[in-house]
């Protein structure tokens, strides 16, 4: 006669992988922005948002980006966009290198750029709502006011609390739809 086999004891579950983590965290925090009670909400879900999206996998990443940051701020703009081409080309998956250097290229004149890479950083991380935004607003700048009320419409489907640029997408709207009848 076979001794009864018993079935091995249910432990924890396995630790769920970083990916999987941030993927389940970034889940709560666009369905939290979606349903913010008011723009206050809003914005404290947005930073949440925004700091999670700051931060990459690569410590050196985050080292040169923090460099760029404040080569930037002390006036050194060319020295930013050297560093951040350093940070796109090491982590080309990273929509936050092309974040900062949109804004470094958009400080500096190159509009075109800075579409380039806001569009960029909106195609590795399609709920990039800030990216979005000032897509549209560097569109409208250039005179795309069709791609311009676009970009604003996709961030506020996203983050639909921005009042701000509710007002902006409700003017442009009407530049080039016209008035509803």
């Amino acid at each position: 006669m076979e001794p009864e086999r018993q079935a091995p004891m249910a432990g924890p579950p396995p630790p769920k992988e970083p990916a999987e983590r941030r993927e389940e965290e970034m889940t709560r925090l666009y369905l939290r922005l979606e349903q913010a009670e008011d723009e206050r909400e809003a914005k404290g879900v947005a930073a949440a948002i925004v700091s999670r999206w700051s931060r990459s996998e690569s410590d050196t990443a985050n080292l040169l980006a923090a460099r760029a940051l404040a080569a930037d701020a002390a006036g050194a703009p060319s020295l930013a966009l050297n560093l951040l081409d350093y940070v796109v080309a090491l982590s080309p998956q990273w929509s936050e290198a092309y974040v900062q250097r949109a804004k470094v290229r958009a400080q500096q004149g190159d509009d075109s750029g800075a579409i380039a890479d806001f569009e960029n950083a909106a195609t590795l991380e399609p709920k990039r709502f800030d990216a979005l935004a000032a897509l549209g607003a560097l569109k409208e700048k250039t005179g795309d006011k069709k791609g311009a009320l676009a970009a604003y419409r996709k961030s506020l489907e996203i983050s639909p609390r921005q009042e701000s640029l509710r007002k902006i997408e409700e003017r442009l709207h009407i530049e080039v739809e016209g008035r509803d009848i």
